[in-house]
């Protein structure tokens, strides 16, 4: 039997839903990463943690190694990392949290946890030069 479009479309939905709740279950105690994904997985992502986690989502960020990339991950952040007070700040608004985890990745705070971001281990170097050049061009 064929699938129509609607199907399969459904079908990838749900796979990437489950898939954002599982790591999202599991980053309770260490930081868990997603594939890169599109655009549009990344909203499944947002909106199925915002419906499901509510308030606790604050713990997924989406990070592509420097700001404004199109595809990125979602990296799902272990509870106690928010008992720390350089979280006490964190913005409610999606780009403004961004941001706020761009920064932090960047200080040296942050740079034990890119670390354990796998593929920003490799692009660290390339995303610190990044930012340097965002706030030396204003952008930061």
């Amino acid at each position: 039997m064929l699938m129509n479009v609607t199907d399969m479309m459904n079908q990838k939905t749900e796979g990437v839903a489950d898939r954002a709740c599982e790591l999202f279950r599991e980053s309770e105690y260490e930081i868990k990463v997603t594939k890169f994904l599109t655009p549009q997985e990344r909203i499944i992502v947002r909106d199925t943690l915002r419906s499901v986690a509510g308030k606790s989502s604050e713990r997924c960020f989406f990070f592509g190694g420097c700001r404004g990339t199109e595809r990125c991950t979602a990296v799902f952040l272990p509870e106690w990392l928010f008992d720390s007070p350089a979280f006490e700040d964190l913005p409610s608004d999606e780009r403004l949290k961004e941001e706020f985890f761009a920064e932090y990745l960047a200080s040296e705070a942050g740079s034990d946890l890119l670390c354990d971001i796998p593929f920003a281990v490799h692009s660290r170097y390339v995303y610190l030069i990044m930012m340097k050049s965002n706030v030396d061009e204003g952008y930061g």
